[in-house]
């Protein structure tokens, strides 16, 4: 009989040293697990930070963009306008010097209509 408590004494303390070891074993791979999950909440907001910082930039750099395109729409407007009215003094003046042309020719007719009825 105390052979057999003995030897369940034995099974028993075995069965607890187990026990400890796998519970060591589990906290162990809690721990890392743990700290995986760490990491990756870490490498998370890591790569968050990058995303903002990135559609910052790209929200700077679209401001100023459209800056620019604004500008050069404003300039490209003012030069349209400058091409318009030189066009329409040159079309003016077209007209002004086609005028004249034809003044100059009745009046070189009328000259000529004089010289041949003076002689």
């Amino acid at each position: 009989m105390i052979a057999s408590l003995e030897q369940e004494v034995s099974d028993l303390t075995t069965e607890r040293d187990e026990a400890i070891r796998e519970k060591q074993t589990l906290e162990q791979d809690l721990l890392a697990t743990n700290n995986r999950l760490k990491n990756k909440a870490e490498e998370v907001k890591s790569k968050e930070a990058e995303i903002n910082r990135i559609k910052k930039e790209a929200s700077e750099k679209d401001k100023t963009q459209q800056k620019k395109l604004k500008e050069l729409k404003e300039n490209l407007a003012k030069v349209e306008e400058k091409y318009r009215k030189r066009e329409k003094l040159l079309d003016e003046e077209q007209c002004e010097n086609n005028k004249l042309t034809e003044k100059i020719e009745t009046l070189e007719a009328e000259i000529q209509q004089l010289k041949g009825g003076a002689k």
